[in-house]
């Protein structure tokens, strides 16, 4: 089956839509400053909707940290946004210009909690200013913020597909860097295959998603396009990939960001749910199966994140043979 490139936007905006997502045509969009990369009246909309008991001007120095990140390196900077989105934003104390002092406290950008008090846009050919113009096919917002990326390359011509908008991504990291500073994650896609990765993995990082429940695993020969993007690209899965799924990491020489792979993704969940079981009975769980190469480290180094987050901080006790 091949498409053109803008059948396939269409079809890939189809089931966006289906997933509920507003698709919105970014050639229509009415902005004054196309160097911009956030919607800034949309985040400040769920910034007020959210945090509804924070007084005004602490949201506005909320708003004012996320669109002037402090950290001038690329993935620095994604990582100081990626706490920001997942922790809250810390505002201390501080005084108005009355001489009122106030409190400050944490403002969250997007509701994790109410999947309703967010607003979810997928927006095709929106334009953005940076070395050069740019006009990524299909980028996913929620509350303003572009979190997710997705390129799409024609397979009708045998010399583009998924390789091309890989290196068509590798581009946009360069010419519009600006946008990759509030990315979660990134899909490249050719109409049959779709990869996704985050903004550090090299072209091999990119990796198939090819489950939607984790219980039916998609053959390498099936449309992976339909599957990694009704597995991964629901409102909820991007939320909960972002929330629960993304880690950084301190190489030799440079932070890496990692996110889990479909397998990892629902062992983890699976894990979690026997926890939950064992921790009201016998407090017998079982064991993950891992395969050698399969990223049991990291699948590890995930699960016991949440069991911090979700099982009321327990011990947690590591044993390795290395």
């Amino acid at each position: 089956m091949n498409f053109t490139e803008d059948e396939l936007e269409a079809a890939y905006l189809e089931i966006l839509e289906d997933l509920g997502w507003e698709c919105v045509d970014g050639r229509s969009l009415k902005r004054d400053d196309y160097h911009q990369v956030i919607l800034e009246e949309n985040l400040r909309e769920a910034v007020y909707n959210i945090n509804k008991d924070m007084h005004d001007l602490t949201k506005e120095e909320a708003i004012r940290k996320i669109l002037f990140l402090s950290n001038p390196n690329f993935i620095r900077a994604n990582e100081e946004f990626h706490n920001m989105l997942i922790n809250g934003i810390e505002i201390g104390e501080y005084t108005d210009k009355e001489g009122n002092k106030h409190s400050g406290g944490k403002i969250y950008p997007v509701d994790f909690k109410n999947i309703k008090n967010n607003e979810f846009q997928a927006i095709n050919q929106f334009t953005i200013i940076g070395k050069t113009k740019r006009r990524p096919d299909i980028i996913l917002f929620i509350n303003g913020l572009p979190l997710v990326v997705i390129e799409l390359k024609s397979l009708s011509n045998d010399n583009i597909g998924i390789k091309e908008a890989y290196t068509q991504i590798e581009r946009y990291k360069y010419e519009i860097s600006e946008l990759f500073k509030f990315n979660s994650f990134i899909v490249i896609s050719d109409g049959i295959n779709a990869k996704a990765g985050t903004i550090s993995s090299n072209e091999e990082r990119f990796m198939s998603f090819r489950s939607i429940d984790g219980i039916v695993v998609a053959d390498t020969d099936s449309l992976m396009m339909e599957v990694l993007t009704r597995g991964m690209l629901s409102k909820e899965r991007v939320l909960e990939i972002t929330k629960d799924f993304i880690l950084f990491l301190q190489s030799k020489n440079e932070k890496i960001k990692i996110m889990a792979q479909y397998h990892q993704f629902f062992a983890i969940k699976k894990a979690l749910e026997k926890t939950k079981e064992a921790t009201s009975n016998d407090g017998k769980i079982g064991v993950v199966w891992h395969t050698q190469g399969s990223g049991k480290s990291l699948t590890m180094a995930f699960y016991t994140g949440q069991l911090m987050k979700k099982f009321n901080n327990p011990t947690v006790i590591v044993l390795t043979d290395r």
